[in-house]
């Protein structure tokens, strides 16, 4: 998060110096407007929190909760101010370095709160942080609040679970009791799909920009060229390309695998028709999360330079809607950086989109 913040700050600082934006006067008008309230809305959440205030999640200092003033209406005001005061100077200012940290910065604060900041609040705060959260609104103004500890449960309640997914639990189960037994502890890392697949236009729309701007740089566009063609042959090339994303999982997580590839398992979760790859044995981390980019790069990265050295407009469609395929693994990296950096171990969750993490 400290590196998006100071390379937003330095890509706003340069474009301000050497005056990059060509905007409307209007829009330049209302990008000011935002930023001086971004800092107003930052300044008085500095003040209103006084010397509970830090930088970051501190477990030696002691604070107490602050819940009055602006923290009344946003639990998360600085962020806020933050997020305001970014978007004001793209308005600006605007550039598509600008655009693509600034999008990247405001994800990173977001993931900042959901997996570490509320995380620490409640096994601070405890019942007085879960009756704050009840009555405060988070950062994007949600009417509808939900605790992380829902999203993080192991419960099979949620859905029905299959009989293949059954089995890989009571076999999970079997693995966990065996690491536990060597002193590691189990942590649960989970993501809804359905929320996932908002958030992944989000994460996902910086490298999709990438590649729109490297594309129309090297090539341009000729929409001339696109037939009845192009209809039929790009939802049959996604679909196959969907099916490369979980093979290309299984492949790189089977190359590291103990028994390879008779630890890898496929599927589909018919009720949000999400198909997935799982690995049900331990790897490191880079390992695993290895496996978990690498679709992307592939298929997202790979397909988007063979787009531009080709100027195949059907690649380049293939390409950015396997980056954007790529939302969900990617938070689930973002995700993993966030956790604890102690010695650990991964492992696909059984059941739900995620892994496990056995950390000592």
């Amino acid at each position: 998060m400290k590196i998006a913040a100071i390379l937003v700050f330095i890509a706003g600082l340069v474009s301000i110096f050497l005056e990059t934006g060509h905007s409307l006067t209007a829009i330049r008008v209302m990008g000011a407007i935002i930023s001086v309230g971004g800092t107003v809305i930052f300044i008085v959440a500095v003040w209103t929190m006084r010397d509970s205030w830090r930088a970051g999640v501190s477990k030696t200092d002691k604070t107490e909760l602050i819940t009055n003033g602006i923290y009344h209406i946003s639990r998360n005001p600085a962020f806020l101010g933050f997020d305001l005061l970014y978007i004001g100077t793209l308005l600006m200012f605007f550039n598509w370095i600008l655009c693509f940290l600034t999008v990247f910065a405001v994800t990173m604060y977001h993931l900042q709160i959901v997996n570490v900041e509320e995380d620490f609040l409640l096994a601070t705060f405890g019942n007085e942080y879960l009756k704050y959260k009840k009555k405060s609104l988070p950062l994007y103004w949600q009417k509808k609040i939900k605790s992380n500890l829902e999203e993080l449960s192991m419960a099979d309640d949620k859905r029905k679970l299959t009989e293949k997914e059954l089995k890989r639990k009571n076999d999970f189960e079997k693995i966990s009791s065996e690491m536990q037994q060597k002193g590691y502890k189990m942590k649960n890392v989970v993501i809804n799909t359905q929320k996932a697949k908002y958030l992944a236009l989000l994460v996902m729309f910086p490298f999709m920009a990438l590649t729109f701007w490297l594309y129309n740089k090297v090539n341009g566009f000729n929409l001339d060229g696109i037939s009845w063609g192009y209809a039929v042959a790009l939802p049959l090339l996604i679909l196959c390309l969907i099916i490369v994303h979980e093979l290309i999982h299984g492949i790189t997580w089977g190359i590291f695998a103990k028994n390879h590839f008779h630890a890898i398992d496929f599927g589909i979760v018919w009720s949000t028709l999400s198909p997935y790859c799982t690995c049900f044995e331990p790897l490191k981390k880079w390992q695993y999360l290895l496996g978990t980019a690498m679709p992307t790069l592939v298929l997202g990265g790979g397909g988007a330079a063979a787009a531009v050295m080709t100027n195949q407009l059907l690649l380049f469609f293939a390409a950015e809607y396997m980056i954007l395929s790529g939302g969900g693994d990617f938070q689930l990296i973002l995700r993993s950086i966030l956790t604890d950096k102690r010695e650990s171990l991964y492992c696909a969750h059984p059941y739900e989109c995620g892994f496990v993490v056995f950390e000592k």
